[in-house]
């Protein structure tokens, strides 16, 4: 339909250099026409069984209807003009569409509506792209070709749902003017499940209770915990210890550091997850003959989630999910090799420290270490304060090794614009010496980088 072109696309895992996989955006297979006919199911709008008359969690709510498998590459995006063809027929049937996304472990595209599928199927088969289409990306790609959707290659499916995009937008709307009291944190319309999808600090069955008085409640689903989070004692918090097969940390993902001495050879093997990272590999990077002479390795797997890299350390790193019976990338970060960290306690926040350059480097006699402590949470610009854990410092012949973490925020929604460092004075018991002053989380040990703050310095 139109000439391929590439979207970046950036992602944030709470680190300081993410940058999320190059999605190529092509044309692969598979039809929308005569070949695909509705079924008895995809007639029938996908309800998630509410037993106790609550808001179910969105991650209980079943998607709506089937949806045909396509080959649509899983980390890459379908053609522009295409995606603009298929938006343009949607706002033209705003009283019964119900949205469109991909469905990136189908390979497909789906369009759903509230009314019959089979006319509208009919239908979007036969359109060819038009200068009037909605443009998804600006500038718009020239048209150069003007195959129907059906001819496109790629799979187009469609399915019944009870709710259109408008009515789900207009009950975001009332969900909106609530978050205060029922102490909301976000709120977003989930096409996929043809939910409005709602965060919650607390959704225990009062606040779910409450929530589902906002609209349908098969037009709800809620995300949060379901008993309040148990207040951190720092005193019990001991970021030294280090255990047989400690947990690290790179790039906000987080595995145990023996997976890195396992042999690099995963995509020479015939493991379901190697074909996987292979198919994506040629989309997620600029030079793909580098990423596949990479070694790489399974650093951490579960029965339907799994953690690759490409390198050691590695610079590259796939989060994989299987959904019916398919591995796909659902999340990833390219760049330079990765600072290798020890992961803090379960609940506890990562934080980076370095000596203030506002002072003298420390000399054998120094007994005071003047420190910034940084970390990269959005706080709405808050620093740490109080939730600071630290100093905790081991002396040793050769090092003094000082680690500092951080109480998490209270549950809400935070801005992302910065935080200035926190100054911290740590004491030592003896002086400095000989010794190395090193990030006693780094791995190895490293001396920390004398820096000011690039927002705030």
């Amino acid at each position: 339909m139109g000439e391929a072109g590439r979207i970046e696309r950036i992602g944030h895992r709470g680190a300081r250099r993410i940058a999320a996989l190059a999605v190529v955006v092509a044309l692969t297979v598979a039809a929308c026409g005569d070949d695909a006919e509705p079924t008895a199911a995809d007639q029938v709008p996908a309800v998630a069984p509410d037993d106790d008359g609550l808001v179910p969690f969105c991650e209980d709510v079943p998607p709506p209807g089937p949806v045909a498998q396509g080959e649509l590459a899983r980390t890459a995006n379908p053609d522009v003009i295409l995606m603009g063809v298929l938006q343009t027929y949607g706002q033209e049937h705003a009283e019964s569409f119900g949205g469109l996304w991909i469905d990136r472990s189908a390979g497909s595209i789906v369009l759903a509506f509230t009314d019959d599928p089979a006319p509208h199927r009919a239908a979007i088969a036969e359109l060819r792209p038009s200068p009037d289409d909605v443009a998804v990306v600006e500038p718009r790609p020239e048209i150069t070709e003007t195959t129907t959707v059906a001819e496109s290659g790629t799979t187009v499916d469609l399915v019944q749902v009870a709710h259109t995009e408008a009515e789900l937008l207009a009950v975001s709307e009332e969900v909106v003017g609530s978050m205060d009291e029922l102490g909301i944190i976000g709120v977003g319309v989930k096409t996929d499940l043809n939910r409005v999808s709602i965060d919650l600090r607390l959704a225990d069955a009062e606040i779910r209770a409450a929530v589902g008085e906002l609209g349908p409640i098969d037009a709800l689903c809620v995300n949060g915990p379901t008993e309040p989070p148990v207040p951190i004692d720092p005193a019990t918090v001991d970021l030294l210890a280090v255990g047989d097969d400690e947990l690290v940390s790179c790039d906000g993902y987080t595995f145990p550091h023996s997976a890195l001495d396992e042999p690099g050879d995963l995509l020479d093997s015939d493991d379901p997850l190697a074909e996987a990272v292979r198919a994506d590999l040629p989309n997620i990077g600029s030079e793909p003959d580098d990423l596949f002479a990479m070694e790489w390795r399974v650093l951490s797997r579960g029965d339907s989630e799994a953690l690759v890299g490409g390198g050691t350390p590695p610079s590259v790193l796939l989060r994989l999910v299987e959904d019916r019976g398919r591995w796909r990338s659902e999340m990833g970060a390219v760049g330079a090799p990765c600072t290798l960290r020890r992961a803090v306690p379960e609940g506890v926040e990562a934080v980076t420290w370095a000596l203030d350059p506002a002072y003298p480097e420390p000399g054998a006699d120094a007994t005071e270490l003047h420190v910034l402590v940084s970390s990269s949470a959005c706080s709405s610009g808050e620093p740490l304060g109080d939730r600071l854990i630290g100093p905790q410092v081991e002396v040793t012949d050769d090092e003094v090794a000082v680690a500092f973490a951080a109480a998490p925020l209270p549950a809400g929604a935070y801005t992302c614009q910065g935080s200035p460092p926190d100054a911290v004075v740590v004491t030592l018991d003896e002086p400095v010496g000989d010794r190395t002053i090193v990030d006693a989380l780094d791995l190895p040990p490293r001396p920390p980088v004398a820096a000011a703050d690039p927002l705030f310095g």
